[in-house]
C-alpha cells in the first residue's frame, strides 16, 4: 500500500503544481482587445477571425516610417479592401454590466465609398456583431475624421474614438471591417491600435457619447431540437456505457461456458499475459442470428443506421465543414496555390478528398450553404466511421470472442460522442481514424513487415489530420525497438522513413509549389506549424485545465506556455520509452500510454481544439478491448460523455443541430458555468487516468470484468440498489482487517 500512497500522493502534487500555473495563468491582467496593435507574424496565428469574405482582403503590412511608426512604435497595420461588400475582422472581448467604455482605433483612409442611404451612410465601422441598434464607431470620409478627430492631411493617421456604455456582463464580439450587417462598402482602409479602456461615467456628457451596448443577440442559436439531441444523447450516452459493460460481462459468462483456451497478448518480447478467455471449440450447429457473421452484421448495420439518421436530420454545417467549402471556393477560383491561404495548414489529402465531394455537389447542381450541400461533405467521415467500427471488430475478434467483439464494435457504433463528432460536428479527424485502428493493429500483431506498414499507415493518417502528430511517440518508439531488437530492420525502416517524408512532400506540391519557386522550399511544413498557432486561445471551445479556470476562449497562450506544453508532450514520450524498455517492453502498455499522453494533452495542454479528445478516446477504448479494466470503463464512459457535451453543446449553440439557415460558429463564453463544471470533471478523469495507467504498467494491478454470477434481470436490480458499492467497502474493510 505504500507504493500506492507515494504514487495518488505524486499525482496529487502534480494536479496541484499544474492548477497553480493555471491559475496564475488566469489572473494575468489581460487587455480587453487583444492584438490590436496586430504585432504578429501572421494572421492566422492571431486572436482575430476573419469574416467569410475576407480571407484574401486582409493584409497585415509594414508601417515603414510613417507616423504610425514614429507616434506609436507599433510596426504593422492592417490594410482592409472591399468592393460592395462587408468584410471584416473579429475577435470575443468581455465586458461589465454598466461599466462605461472607450473604443479607439487608428485609421488612415486611401480610398472610402460608403454605403447607404445619404443620411444613414456606412463607410469604415468598429462595432459589435450583437449591437443591432448600435452604429460604434462609423467612419465614412477624411471630412468627418477631419472634423471630429483631426487633420489627417499628409497621409497621417489619426485616433478615432467613441464612447459607451455596456448593459450586459457577456461577451461581445467586436469586429473591424468596411459596412456592417445592413449595408455594404467599397475601398481601402489601414488601421491600427484598436483598443477598448474602462472609462468613468462621466464620458457620457462628451460629444462622442453614442448611447448603450445591448446584448442584443441570444448566444445561442440553438431550438428545441438542437435541446433535445443534447439532453436525450447525453442520457443514452450514460446508458451506452454501462450497458456496453452489462453485455460483455454476459458475453464473458457465454463464452466460459465453453471450453477454455488462454489468449495473450499479442505483446511478447518481455513475456506474454493473459488478457482474455476465448473458445476453442467452436461448435458446428450455431443459430444464425447469433453467429459471428451475424453479431457482426448488427455492430455495422448500428453504425451505418445511426450515422444516417444523424446526416440527414441535422444540418451539420460545422465550422470544418465551413472551412473546408471555402477552401474548395478558393481553389477553384485562384487554383490550387490558394489553399493555403484559405485554411492554414490543411492536411493535403483531407483538401483533395474534400475538394472532390464538394465538386461533386456542384455537378449535381447542389447549392453551397444548402443542408444538402452539409450532407454530402459529411460522407467521407460517415464512411470512415463505419470502417473504423469493422477495424474495431476485428481486432477485439482476434483477442476476444465473437460475442464480445460485437460489444465492442456496438460501443463505438453507438456512443454517441463519435458519431457526433463526425456526422454533426464534421471533424474530418475521423478519415485519419481508420488508419490509426489498422496502425495500432499491425502493432500488437508484430508481423515481419509490421515496423515498415506500421509507419506507412501512420504517414497516410498524418495527411488527414495534423493532430495525429501527437501519436509520433508511439510509431518512433515501435520502430526503434524493432531496429534494437533485430539491426536488420535498419534498412527497411529507414527507406519506408525517407519513401514517407517525400510522399508527403509530394502531396503538398499542388499547393506550395508557389512558394517553393520562391524559395520557400518547406513551406508545406511551415503551414503545418501554422495550423497549430492558429489557435491562440489557452482552450479553443474544449474542456480543459484552462477553461476550468475561465480562460476558454479568452486567455491568450503566450510562448512560455507553448513550449511548456510541448514539453509535456516529450515527457510524455519519455516515460513511454522508459517503461517499454524498463518494464518488459511491452507494447500493449505503450499503446495505453499513448491514450493517456493524447487525453492528458487535451485535458492539461495550451491551444486545444475539441478533435484531441476525440483521438485519445479512440485509442482508450482499443487497450480496452485487450485489458478490459472496469477502471478504465468509467474512466472512458466519464471522458465520453463530457466530451459528447463538448462537441454537441457546440454544434447547437452554433445552429448546426436544427435544419435551419440561421447559423454561426458561436464560441462558448470562457464564464459558462457550464464550461467550467465539465472542464473541472474532465481534468480529474484525466488525472485519475493516469494514475490507473501507472497503477497498470508500474504495479501490473488490474481489474478485470468478472462473468455475470446472476442473471442480467438480477444485475440490474442489485445495480439499481448500488450492492456494488456496499460490495466495495466491504472488500475494503476485509482488507484492512486482513493487514
Amino acid at each position: 500500500m505504500k507504493t500506492r500512497s507515494r504514487l495518488i500522493l505524486t499525482i496529487a502534487i502534480c494536479l496541484t503544481l499544474v492548477s497553480l500555473v493555471a491559475v496564475f495563468a488566469a489572473c494575468g491582467k489581460d487587455a480587453l482587445v487583444s492584438g490590436g496593435d496586430f504585432e504578429f507574424a501572421e494572421f492566422a496565428s492571431s486572436p482575430w477571425a476573419l469574416s467569410e469574405n475576407a480571407s484574401n482582403n486582409v493584409t497585415v503590412v509594414s508601417n515603414g516610417n510613417d507616423d504610425a511608426t514614429v507616434n506609436n512604435g507599433t510596426a504593422h497595420s492592417i490594410r482592409l479592401t472591399a468592393s460592395s461588400s462587408w468584410n471584416y475582422i473579429h475577435q470575443k472581448v468581455r465586458l461589465t454590466s454598466g461599466k462605461y467604455y472607450k473604443l479607439s482605433v487608428r485609421v488612415k483612409i486611401d480610398t472610402l465609398t460608403p454605403g447607404g442611404s445619404s443620411d444613414n451612410e456606412v463607410g469604415f465601422v468598429v462595432g459589435f456583431l450583437e449591437g443591432k441598434n448600435f452604429s460604434g464607431l462609423n467612419i465614412t470620409d477624411n471630412k468627418q475624421i477631419r472634423e471630429q478627430w483631426g487633420n489627417p492631411s499628409g497621409n497621417r493617421w489619426v485616433e478615432c474614438y467613441v464612447y459607451f456604455k455596456s448593459t450586459a456582463s457577456t461577451e461581445f464580439t467586436l469586429f473591424a471591417g468596411i459596412g456592417n450587417a445592413t449595408e455594404n462598402a467599397s475601398g481601402t482602409v489601414y488601421f491600427d491600435d484598436i483598443t477598448i479602456s474602462e472609462q468613468s461615467s462621466a464620458v457620457a456628457g462628451e460629444a462622442h457619447y453614442i448611447g448603450m451596448l445591448k446584448d442584443g443577440n441570444t448566444y445561442s442559436l440553438a431550438g428545441a431540437a438542437s435541446y433535445v439531441y443534447v439532453v436525450l444523447l447525453a442520457l443514452f450516452t450514460i446508458v451506452v456505457a454501462y450497458a456496453a459493460v452489462l453485455a460483455i460481462r454476459y458475453a464473458l459468462r457465454r463464452d466460459a461456458q465453453e471450453p477454455l483456451y488462454s489468449e495473450t497478448t499479442p505483446d511478447a518480447d518481455g513475456g506474454d499475459k493473459p488478457v482474455a478467455q476465448a473458445s476453442a471449440a467452436k461448435t458446428s450447429k450455431k443459430s444464425i442470428f447469433t453467429s459471428p457473421l451475424a453479431l457482426f452484421t448488427y455492430a455495422m448495420a448500428a453504425a451505418l443506421i445511426i450515422r444516417f439518421i444523424v446526416v440527414v436530420t441535422t444540418f451539420g454545417f460545422g465550422k470544418l465543414t465551413q472551412d473546408y467549402y471555402n477552401l474548395f471556393t478558393s481553389v477553384n477560383s485562384g487554383g490550387w496555390k490558394s489553399a493555403y491561404t484559405a485554411m492554414p495548414g490543411v492536411p493535403s489529402m483531407s483538401a483533395y478528398v474534400t475538394w472532390l465531394f464538394a465538386k461533386l455537389a456542384t455537378l449535381l447542381g447542389i447549392e453551397g450553404g444548402s443542408m444538402a450541400l452539409g450532407i454530402t461533405m459529411r460522407v467521407p467521415a460517415v464512411l470512415a466511421d463505419i470502417i473504423v467500427c469493422y477495424f474495431i471488430f476485428t481486432i477485439a475478434e482476434k483477442y476476444c470472442t465473437p460475442r464480445v467483439a460485437a460489444c465492442y464494435s456496438m460501443v463505438y457504433a453507438l456512443i454517441p460522442v463519435f458519431f457526433t463528432f463526425s456526422s454533426v460536428y464534421g471533424s474530418y479527424l475521423t478519415l485519419a481514424m481508420p488508419f490509426i485502428v489498422a496502425m495500432v493493429a499491425v502493432i500488437l500483431n508484430d508481423g515481419k513487415w509490421s515496423g515498415v506498414i506500421a509507419g506507412v499507415l501512420y504517414t497516410v493518417a498524418l495527411t488527414f489530420s495534423n493532430w495525429v502528430l501527437l501519436l509520433l511517440p508511439l510509431i518512433a518508439l515501435y520502430q526503434i525497438a524493432l531496429i534494437v531488437k533485430d539491426k536488420r530492420n535498419i534498412l527497411p525502416i529507414v527507406i519506408q522513413v525517407v519513401l514517407c517524408f517525400f510522399a508527403v512532400y509530394l502531396l503538398s506540391l499542388p499547393m506550395s509549389l508557389a512558394e517553393i519557386k520562391n524559395k520557400n522550399v518547406f513551406y508545406a511544413f511551415k503551414q503545418m506549424y501554422a495550423y497549430f498557432r492558429q489557435y491562440a486561445f489557452m482552450s479553443n471551445d474544449a474542456f480543459n485545465l484552462y477553461a476550468m479556470f475561465g480562460q476558454g476562449n479568452k486567455g491568450i497562450t503566450n510562448k512560455g506556455l507553448e513550449v511548456c506544453t510541448w514539453l509535456f508532450v516529450i515527457a510524455m514520450a519519455a516515460v513511454m520509452f522508459v517503461n517499454y524498455f524498463a518494464n518488459g517492453k511491452n507494447r500493449l502498455d505503450t499503446v495505453l500510454l499513448s491514450a493517456v499522453s493524447v487525453i492528458a494533452f487535451a485535458a492539461l495542454g495550451t491551444g486545444i481544439t475539441v478533435e484531441v479528445m476525440t483521438l485519445g478516446l479512440l485509442l482508450l477504448l482499443i487497450y480496452i478491448i485487450l485489458v478490459p479494466d472496469v477502471r478504465l470503463f468509467a474512466v472512458f464512459g466519464t471522458l465520453s460523455l463530457t466530451h459528447f457535451l463538448n462537441i454537441a453543446q457546440l454544434a447547437a449553440r452554433s445552429g448546426y443541430i436544427n435544419s435551419d439557415k440561421d447559423m454561426e460558429y458561436l464560441m462558448f463564453p470562457a464564464l459558462s458555468p457550464f464550461v467550467i463544471i465539465f472542464s473541472i470533471v474532465t481534468v480529474v478523469a484525466a488525472f485519475a487516468l493516469i494514475y490507473i495507467a501507472l497503477d497498470i504498467c508500474y504495479y501490473n494491478r488490474e481489474y478485470p470484468l468478472t462473468p455475470l454470477r446472476r442473471s442480467v434481470k438480477d444485475q440490474l436490480a442489485a445495480d439499481a440498489k448500488f450492492s456494488w458499492v456496499k460490495d466495495l467497502i466491504e472488500k475494503r474493510k476485509n482488507s484492512k482487517v486482513s493487514k
